[in-house]
């Protein structure tokens, strides 16, 4: 084959390339109806665990499937109510109506955007009131960009989750790549978690300071170079818990990117363990039950802007 031809075949696979990385999954008009969300539901059985999730708004630059907050909210709503014990409940966009339902938890789960698009750091009153509630020793659980804290939170945000992502000193070390998890430490959050692959998009090489050190435990690791590989060590953490001084606990997860991820079952199995650690929960050795149905879990997505 001579040089030339190679050249326009390499030039078309390119082109194709981009072609189906451009292109957007189809989802029926079913995936987007919310109209049976029941938000900002109250519990007043007072010997259930109390877990409120707040869903960050719609990524209107995301297509469908991607950043699918709400959604993600309703499918671990939906694990935790089939539990005995467990009332969760998920507040509307960024920041509950009702401010009791914060009050009155037991756990607060935060799912969203980062880099102060976090609907808890619109404003001081919203922070002080995390603050205070996190000092009560309330489990406190952030998942995907969450994690990611601009400069003026940086401290108050190692205050709750003991590291954070953050531009200045992260900068860079975020992104999608294919990943295989299959080493995880002993520890209450990793029980009955299998292995699973993923193309997820993680932020890694979270700035922790000296003092939490000693009191933080890596759960998960990933970056570009390493995958899911432990050997990339503390610059690849991407999951980890947070014995805090106040003797609350946080656990932390940058993965959960595209909703298709809550199919793979060792991710889903960590996430749901973790908020039920942070809610000072005994977690059984082979996980809790987090069954879902696969088939039916595109459900609830937002109606993206255009």
């Amino acid at each position: 084959m001579s040089s030339i031809i190679k050249y326009f075949l390499s030039i078309n696979l390119i082109l194709l390339s981009f072609v189906y990385s451009a292109e957007k999954m189809k989802f029926p008009d079913s995936a987007f109806d919310q109209s049976t969300l029941k938000l900002e539901e109250v519990c007043t059985e007072t010997d259930k665990l109390k877990i409120v999730i707040i869903p960050g708004s719609e990524s209107v630059k995301k297509p469908s499937g991607n950043h699918e907050y709400m959604a993600g909210a309703a499918l671990l709503a939906k694990i935790f109510n089939k539990m005995e014990n467990v009332h969760a409940s998920i507040t509307n966009y960024e920041w509950p109506k009702n401010e009791t339902l914060l009050e009155n938890a037991d756990v607060i789960v935060v799912y969203s955007n980062g880099d102060g698009k976090q609907g808890l750091l619109a404003n001081t009153s919203r922070v002080d009131l995390i603050d205070k509630l996190v000092e009560k020793g309330i489990g406190f659980v952030n998942l995907h960009a969450a994690i990611c804290y601009p400069k003026p939170h940086i401290e108050i945000g190692q205050k709750w989750i003991g590291g954070v992502w953050t531009d200045a000193y992260s900068k860079g070390n975020r992104g999608h790549w294919k990943s295989e998890h299959k080493t995880f430490p002993t520890h209450p959050v990793t029980s009955g978690v299998s292995p699973w692959k993923a193309d997820d998009g993680w932020c890694h090489k979270i700035l922790i300071p000296e003092s939490n050190r000693a009191v933080i435990t890596p759960l998960l690791w990933s970056s570009k170079k390493h995958k899911g590989d432990p050997k990339g060590g503390d610059d690849d953490i991407v999951a980890w818990t947070f014995d805090r001084k106040d003797g609350g606990r946080s656990f932390s997860c940058s993965g959960a990117h595209g909703h298709w991820e809550w199919a793979n079952d060792g991710l889903r199995q960590m996430i749901v363990n973790g908020i039920l650690w942070a809610g000072k929960q005994k977690v059984p050795s082979s996980g809790f039950n987090c069954a879902i149905d696969k088939e039916n879990m595109n459900q609830h997505f937002d109606t993206r802007k255009k």
